[in-house]
């Protein structure tokens, strides 16, 4: 269907479960959007490893 989908971890559970009828005895783990994308995503330049990673 093409829909694209982004992880979003814990909001405030209290509204969720307020907003969408969630039982108390069921855990809400993370939010998951669903839906299609307006751009292209840019993926950002790689650093060099020395720029990011020391041995001492």
């Amino acid at each position: 269907m093409g829909f694209d989908t982004l992880i979003m971890g814990m909001r405030d559970s209290d509204k969720l479960r307020q907003l969408f009828d969630i039982p108390e005895d069921e855990t809400i783990m993370a939010v998951i959007a669903l839906g299609y994308r307006k751009d292209e995503p840019v993926q950002p330049r790689h650093r060099q490893l020395e720029d990011v990673l020391k041995f001492f």
